[in-house]
């Protein structure tokens, strides 16, 4: 299944096809978030930030945030995971949007990675979401793309 996205992925990037490259690398990062590759999923997640901003696209942005908040929950960085996700909520809010319109997101992940954050951070769980709900979109993703120690949280 993964050599089809590889596929469809050079084909968007020789068509110069930002849709298609964004679709490709979010279908990457949901495969390998599915099989526990989590560095590779959080490489592809953020890949696919360039070319939606390119076309403007919030609601995408909005969906990658949610998968790299799923990831840091699953490795434990609670704080990060709760920004993350937060974010995500506020950027699709700001599209004008009430969950999900493209695609239909494995809800067990998110739902895993949330109890996590909470039962990490307890109330303070509240606090780092709506941190990341008043993120701008140009916060959002610069919080995004930040490098994180794997083994820490911020």
């Amino acid at each position: 299944m993964g050599r089809r996205f590889d596929e469809g992925l050079a084909h968007g990037r020789e068509a110069g096809d930002r849709l298609g490259i964004y679709n490709a690398l979010f279908s990457l990062a949901q495969l390998a978030l599915s099989l526990g590759e989590y560095d590779e999923a959080i490489r592809r997640f953020t890949e696919g930030i360039q070319p939606s901003q390119e076309m403007g696209d919030l609601l995408n942005v909005a969906y990658i945030l949610e998968g790299l908040g799923v990831v840091a929950g699953l490795r434990d960085q609670a704080h990060r995971a709760a920004k993350l996700l937060g974010a995500s909520e506020g950027l699709t809010e700001a599209a004008g949007l009430r969950g999900h319109t493209s695609y239909v997101p494995d809800r067990s992940l998110y739902e895993g990675a949330t109890a996590a954050v909470h039962a990490t951070l307890g109330e303070e769980a509240k606090t780092a979401r709506a941190e990341g709900q008043a993120m701008t979109f140009e916060q959002a993703v610069a919080y995004a793309l930040e490098r994180k120690d794997d083994a820490t949280d911020d």
